[in-house]
């Protein structure tokens, strides 16, 4: 019964879309923290679990704040872009 309940949700094509931009959100954050974490080669290296979480929280805080810049900025550029020609 579940089974046929999920495949018929998933033959829905606004729930389809809906989904695929989920995962491409997801996607996209993690390609951003291995291009952040590249000089490490996106490994955590440190030997002790204190050291590992510290390294993780920097990542997070490093990811948050190119996220929090590149939206403020491309608002702005949105924004500009939408305003009238001036004379």
């Amino acid at each position: 019964m579940r089974f046929h309940i999920t495949a018929r949700h998933l033959s829905d094509p606004v729930y389809r879309r809906k989904i695929s931009r989920q995962l491409n959100k997801g996607e996209s954050l993690h390609a951003l923290r291995r291009d952040l974490h590249y000089a490490q080669q996106g490994t955590i290296v440190r030997p002790h679990l204190q050291d590992q979480t510290e390294q993780a929280w920097c990542l997070t805080l490093l990811t948050n704040a190119v996220i929090t810049w590149t939206t403020e900025y491309f608002g702005k550029a949105i924004g500009e872009l939408r305003e009238p020609p001036r004379l």
